[in-house]
């Protein structure tokens, strides 16, 4: 067996990560913890490379960390979005480099602060969202970083979205529609009514939204899956309507746009199959994707650049070693190496992700990852299936810390991603509607029949886990009876994680069945990747929520279980202080206790990782004029609208965390 890999390592603070290069290129900036709490750090850049001995850290957070920032186009200013204890009321601060003044730019207490958009024309002007006056609504402020004023310059009529241009006008909204669909309105100035440019039935809502104007403003970027089953880019006409479809693929959405930062002409795309795939629409920078993909072997995962467009810097998904970063000089076409999110890793023998696919019951084909414990061989092996939450997001290859903490841990780990998950095209997604107890909990199953009938995992020996609100689905699917379809009732048992009966479906409250709780053979190292999971007692403080119970070892016949455990809107979680055992003995039903806490819980690191290095999640967002910078298959990190627009689509999404 492959040497423990410690869970600090695996779950841990990153050493390094999330760089951004100014917009003049001389500092490059990134996130690293300072006495154990992530802060913003930036260090000189000269012809040499970055100078990390002139390293120094320019934020002062002793709390949660931060994990949302930016560079303004002033090159002076730092900005970055942070909360307090939680509760997601987002405030805009920024960092004074030159004489390292700190602002809470926004000082306004349950009022939640959104980047709209920056321009390098308006390198001191911010559009930003604040619900000030209707907490549902975010109204647009244009910010002075000079002087700190903020002016509304658009009361908000319903949106849940924005778009500017690239004079910094706001000129792009989306509307809900009472159906679940939506409604792309335009106006084409600041003093026009608003209009209709795109109706988006419910069925298409997770799969089309704007991404940008062009550079004229005549013209409007976005993916849409409208008259076709994938989310394909496409360039609609302001005037007329008229659409033009730029780049698709039959078998996945476009989950991420790398645009010119003057031009706004679309130059990368990226198709997210079981591996990503890169489309570059424009000739010119074809030599360059050819050249950052040959610094890795990894997937790039395209970041920041300078505003000159010179310098590009790039990440690469891996899935058995840490995530390295490079500085792309496009004149050179050369890569300068940066730094790894989390050196100590490549001590470590680490799995491979291997992507599959199997036929539904009903016929539909699903996609998913099996990554295999090293040294241990491929048959009869104990298996996780470890279940996405969302459920509108997905799993991706790349480095995954929870699928390496199991297979190092000896584990066969499962990843389905279920009717319902994004990325690949509107049916697939809306087939998961109303499935939640029903064909979502039988791809599970019939993911695991696969891996059983592929010799890979012994059906005795099967566990299941799940975070947010994927531990819903797994809460509904380690009850589901017996399919009336085996009459040999051989169907592998699956870990009871939660703490009361659940009703399978078709049942009434009070009528959960559930399978049997499967020992499984201890595995040298358990343990959970929360440090307080190990306290003496496998307790925590009441009130300090965590994600899934400890690796419980108690002497049962020379076995042990691995019990996972979860309450409604606070996920898995380890007992807490004053709980009664009886939580963690054969799944018995105790009364739920109350939440002593808002939220959803701890933040973890690996959300920090650029998107798609862990998980992929559903690209719902409206790209405002920063991600023209940006060529990532997912959401941006940092603080743009693109944060809050999974929070606003057909049906709300949550944030992780």
């Amino acid at each position: 067996m492959a040497e423990l890999i410690p869970r600090r390592v695996l779950f841990g603070n990153p050493e390094r990560i999330m760089p951004r290069i100014s917009p003049d290129a001389s500092t490059l900036a990134w996130i690293a913890p300072r006495d154990g709490v992530l802060n913003v750090w930036t260090a000189p850049v000269g012809p040499d490379g970055v100078d990390w001995a002139a390293a120094r850290v320019v934020t002062d957070d002793t709390d949660r960390g931060i994990r949302m920032y930016t560079w303004a186009h002033d090159g002076r200013h730092l900005l970055y979005l942070q909360d307090s204890g939680g509760d997601e009321n987002w405030r805009l601060h920024d960092v004074d480099l030159e004489t390292m003044e700190r602002r809470d730019l926004t000082p306004f207490e349950g009022v939640r602060a959104e980047i709209i958009a920056t321009e390098k024309k308006f390198p001191t002007d911010i559009l930003v969202g604040l619900n000030r006056d209707n907490p549902q609504l975010h109204d647009v402020y244009r910010l002075d970083l000079v002087t700190g004023e903020l002016v509304k310059e658009v009361e908000n009529p319903g949106f849940i979205g924005w778009i500017a241009d690239t004079e910094l006008v706001v000129r792009c909204g989306i509307a809900m529609q009472p159906d679940g669909g939506m409604v792309v309105m335009i106006r084409d100035d600041p003093g026009q009514d608003w209009r209709p440019l795109l109706s988006i039935a419910a069925e298409d809502a997770l799969t089309t939204g704007p991404v940008a104007f062009s550079a004229d403003g005549r013209s409007l970027l976005a993916t849409s899956s409208v008259g076709g089953n994938t989310g394909r880019l496409v360039r609609i006409n302001l005037a007329s309507g008229a659409t033009e479809v730029l780049a698709e693929d039959p078998e996945a959405d476009v989950t991420g746009i790398r645009l010119h930062p003057d031009t706004r002409e679309p130059q990368i795309v990226i198709f997210l199959k079981d591996r990503s795939e890169y489309l570059a629409l424009d000739p010119a920078v074809e030599p360059d994707l050819a050249a950052i993909r040959a610094l890795h072997p990894g997937d790039p995962l395209g970041g920041d650049g300078d505003d000159d467009d010179r310098v590009w810097l790039v990440g690469f998904t891996n899935d058995t070693g840490p995530v390295p970063y490079y500085a792309y000089d496009r004149e050179r076409r050369e890569g300068r190496f940066l730094f790894e999110h989390q050196p100590e890793l490549s001590r470590y023998e680490l799995a491979p992700m291997e992507p599959l696919e199997f036929t539904a019951r009903d016929g539909l084909t699903v996609h998913g990852y099996a990554t295999f414990p090293p040294g241990a061989g491929r048959s009869g092996l104990p298996m996780v299936l470890n279940v996405h939450g969302g459920p509108w997001a997905r799993d991706a290859w790349g480095f995954d810390p929870e699928a390496q903490w199991f297979a190092n841990r000896g584990y066969l780990c499962l990843q389905v991603n279920f009717r319902g998950s994004t990325g690949y095209g509107k049916a697939f997604v809306n087939a998961g509607d109303r499935e939640w107890g029903g064909k979502m909990q039988d791809d599970l199953l019939d993911g695991v029949a696969f891996a059983v009938s592929q010799g890979w995992a012994d059906p005795a020996r099967v566990a299941i886990y799940g975070v947010h609100p994927g531990h819903l689905l797994l809460r509904r699917g380690h009850r589901r009876p017996v399919e009336p379809e085996d009459p040999d009732r051989d169907h592998p048992a699956l870990l009871g994680p939660a703490d009361r009966a659940v009703p399978h479906p078709g049942g009434r409250p009070g009528q959960g069945r559930r399978l049997p709780v499967v020992p499984l053979p201890a595995v040298p190292g358990g343990g959970h990747p929360d440090p307080a999971a190990d306290r003496p007692g496998r307790q925590r403080p009441a009130g300090e929520a965590g994600r899934v119970g400890a690796d419980r070892r108690r002497p049962a016949r020379g076995r042990h279980r691995l019990r996972v455990h979860a309450l409604p809107r606070r996920g898995p979680r380890v007992r807490q202080a004053g709980e009664p055992a009886a939580l963690l003995r054969g799944g018995r039903t105790v009364p739920r206790p109350p939440s002593r806490r808002p939220g959803r819980g701890v933040v973890r690191a690996r959300e920090l990782l650029q998107p798609g290095v862990t998980r992929a999640r559903s690209r719902r967002g409206w790209s405002s004029s920063r991600p023209t910078r940006r060529w990532t298959p997912c959401a941006r990190r940092d603080g743009s609208s693109q944060t809050r627009s999974r929070r606003c689509g057909r049906r709300r999404r949550s944030a992780p965390g």
